[in-house]
């Protein structure tokens, strides 16, 4: 990463201090993310506890056939589908994909057209829409994992599963689009560290709502 700044920067931005700073919005744009993602998980833990039970199973089963591995991380479906609906119901925006208009402006082929300088984004509203989702306001942590518990080969149907980080028009926390690309387990980093999170966290305490009477 700092590699890509120094060879993207201008001569002029080259200096320690400038790379400094480039460096740490880097950061904090990657892991604030993953740290907010965490909390919203293990807040609807303790608002849903009829969840603790099937998800630690599921947990203890994987590691103890599959070790603390990536592989084991394709394999917590039931996790997974409890991230993606934490995700679904808790973003942290309203708003996706927010883009600011360059150059000479863009015209739709519908004949509208943005000037430069407009700021254009999708909102978020299909992830409670009743159309896209039966009951969406109702959250449901296993509603992505449903088709496919005891499906042993339910790893050759990647096409078909939702991942956490799977982008899709009714699903809009990482955009969609041409530009974006929906990694499943477990290649991209911020799924990757978020599950070893959580699921640690659902292995070794017993959660519940007091654990967070002090951050409401």
């Amino acid at each position: 990463m700092l590699q890509w700044l120094i060879e993207g920067a201008p001569e002029s931005e080259q200096g320690t201090d400038a790379l400094v700073l480039r460096m740490t919005e880097v950061n904090m744009s990657g892991l604030h993310t993953t740290g907010a993602t965490l909390y919203e998980c293990l807040f609807r833990l303790v608002m849903h506890p009829e969840h603790i039970p099937e998800l630690r199973q599921e947990i203890e089963h994987t590691i103890a056939q599959k070790g603390w591995t990536k592989v084991a991380m394709a394999k917590l479906v039931k996790l997974d589908s409890f991230m993606r609906e934490t995700h679904r119901l808790s973003g942290t925006t309203l708003v996706s994909m927010g883009r600011k208009v360059v150059g000479k402006g863009f015209t739709f082929s519908n004949g509208l057209h943005l000037p430069a300088g407009s700021a254009v984004g999708i909102p978020e509203t299909p992830h409670m829409d009743e159309r896209e989702y039966e009951n969406a306001l109702v959250f449901d942590g296993f509603r992505f994992s449903r088709p496919f518990e005891g499906d042993e080969e339910m790893d050759n149907k990647g096409s078909k599963r939702k991942y956490f980080a799977t982008a899709s028009a009714d699903y809009l926390r990482f955009g969609y689009g041409h530009g974006v690309v929906s990694f499943p387990p477990p290649i991209d980093v911020h799924e990757a560290n978020v599950p070893y999170s959580v699921l640690g966290a659902f292995l070794r305490r017993t959660w519940s709502r007091s654990h967070f009477v002090l951050c409401l």
